[in-house]
């Protein structure tokens, strides 16, 4: 299967092919997703023939949620998929990708996303609106050192409770 560089979506394979689903990887929905980036990989999954209708997404890919809750965000660890409510962006070279990640999760690109949605009841941003959407980032050796500050606060951060 050809590998995908970029931005992309993801798809489903027909629902009414039962052979489309089992476990030979894991396909996410983004209610696999939580508020702080972590993603169950469990719920479902496709068959190998299944994933002969879907796209394989690599490892260290961020996803996006683009329907509903817009904007939940994760990095994967593993090639997975996703169904066509996830906007899928692979890894760059040119990029220090957990700073794309930290970026996406700001307060400002959060904003962006909500403003440049769709849809009355549920809001929505497709592909081509996403992909659309700026973030500043600075010199790849700023992005290496925020990133670094950035990855040790959270680990020194975690599990600690606000009382």
């Amino acid at each position: 299967m050809e590998r995908h560089r970029g931005i992309f979506t993801g798809t489903t394979p027909k629902t009414t092919k039962i052979d489309n689903f089992g476990s030979f990887i894991p396909f996410l929905g983004p209610g696999d997703i939580d508020d702080m980036g972590n993603v169950c990989y469990d719920n479902k999954g496709l068959s190998q023939i299944g994933l002969q209708e879907a796209r394989k997404i690599q490892p260290n890919s961020i996803l996006v949620a683009c329907i509903g809750g817009i904007g939940k965000s994760c990095i994967v660890d593993r090639e997975c998929t996703c169904n066509q409510q996830i906007n899928i962006i692979a890894p760059y070279s040119c990029i220090y990708f957990r700073m794309l990640y930290y970026s996406i999760n700001s307060q400002y690109f959060q904003i962006l996303m909500q403003k440049n949605s769709t849809g009355t009841v549920i809001p929505i941003i497709n592909k081509t609106l996403f992909e659309n959407l700026s973030i500043p980032l600075p010199p790849l050796k700023e992005q290496e050192y925020i990133t670094h500050t950035l990855d040790t606060l959270f680990t020194l951060t975690k599990g600690l409770k606000c009382e």
